[in-house]
């Protein structure tokens, strides 16, 4: 048997979209007519390819998985491709409001709808078991396969095809654990990660403010920027990445200027491959760091989404040095030095991953005296 023969999905096609639509109505009081348009047009566009693939049973799961944890307080983060998904959310799935950002449907989907969603999740290393014991109680124990942090709920069928089971990585993090418990505590009902958010909008002190006209930058900011440095050297391994305090403080140095976009860069930096050897900039002297930074770069230069996409999948892919590509890019003037970073690159994360990472070291570090 299919999984997605299984019980536990009935109906859920119908489900994803009313929700999706029932959000939507919500959130679009607010919006002018060309907005709720354009919004509305991406929403059924997503949903008839969802729809049409049968990408509903991987959405109806993770929106389930997000409110389970809402019901029992407890805070996760699920990112992975999903982030440039307009159903992922308004599904509360995602943080990212891909209308809102400009990017197209083909970057989580691909031009032929064959990139299946990819999500993974980030959560409390005592939330984890519970996360796997839900999906036990939902589909059987037999059913559920934990392999270190990729988790497998397959079918009856002994068939290897990949549509016959969902799988999806789930990690560990300290950090996590300390955020809920500061914005759960005991007298609180459940809140969504947006609120959160907010909640870590309010209490992070001067850390993103602009640096006195001086250039100095506060007493306080420094402290944070310090701590911050510390907690990436010493958190990123059980994130699954490899990187020491030596990289975290070059990419630092590389990138911080005291602000939001900028920590985004330093994020971008140490997770990426090859990003900081690169250290591209556009013609406005954007630091091009992230799967969005490029893809943006793509559209200046070919002017249409599909080459620009092509290009920034290619970049992420570690294939940037290949000599078609290099000849391909001096046809469209592409500056040499862009083209001798690019050939650096093996790997690209992409900002809708690199958000929530940023949010919460910026929460945790928020929550430090000064």
């Amino acid at each position: 048997m299919d999984i997605r023969e299984h019980k536990f999905f009935y109906g859920c096609s119908v489900k994803v979209a009313n929700q999706a639509k029932a959000e939507f109505e919500a959130l679009s009081r607010n919006m002018d007519k060309a907005a709720k348009e354009k919004a509305l047009n991406r929403l059924n566009a997503e949903l008839d390819v969802i729809m049409g693939c049968g990408y509903f049973y991987e959405f109806y799961l993770f929106s389930y998985i997000f409110r389970y944890s809402l019901l029992l307080r407890r805070l996760i983060s699920i990112q992975g491709l999903a982030a440039y998904s307009y159903v992922a959310f308004l599904l509360g799935i995602s943080t990212v409001n891909p209308v809102e950002k400009g990017y197209p449907m083909e970057m989580m989907f691909g031009y032929h709808h064959d990139y299946p969603p990819v999500f993974s999740i980030h959560t409390t290393p005592s939330f984890k078991p519970e996360i796997i014991d839900f999906l036990c109680d939902a589909f059987g124990r037999e059913s559920v396969m934990v392999n270190d942090y990729m988790v497998y709920v397959k079918g009856k069928d002994e068939s290897d095809d990949s549509r016959n089971h969902i799988f999806f990585s789930v990690f560990e993090s300290e950090i996590i654990a300390e955020v809920e418990r500061f914005i759960f505590p005991s007298n609180v009902s459940g809140i969504s990660l947006n609120t959160a958010m907010e909640l870590f909008n309010i209490t992070r002190l001067s850390v993103l403010k602009p640096v006195y006209p001086s250039g100095r930058m506060r007493e306080s900011e420094v402290i944070i920027k310090e701590h911050i440095k510390d907690l990436m050297a010493y958190c990123i391994p059980e994130d699954g990445y490899s990187s020491d305090a030596e990289t975290v403080e070059r990419c630092f140095d590389k990138a911080w200027d005291d602000t939001y976009e900028g920590l985004l860069n330093v994020f971008a930096m140490v997770y990426g491959t090859g990003v900081l050897e690169a250290d591209l900039r556009d013609s406005d002297n954007k630091r091009l760091c992230t799967r969005d930074d490029f893809f943006k770069y793509g559209l200046s230069i070919f002017g249409n989404e599909k080459d620009a996409l092509e290009f920034m999948n290619k970049i992420r892919k570690g294939q940037g040095d290949q000599p078609k590509f290099q000849d391909y890019l001096d046809e469209h003037g592409v500056p040499e030095y862009i083209c001798d970073g690019i050939s650096k690159i093996r790997y690209l994360m992409s900002e809708g991953s690199l958000i929530p990472k940023a949010q919460l070291f910026l929460f945790r570090s928020s929550c430090i005296e000064i």
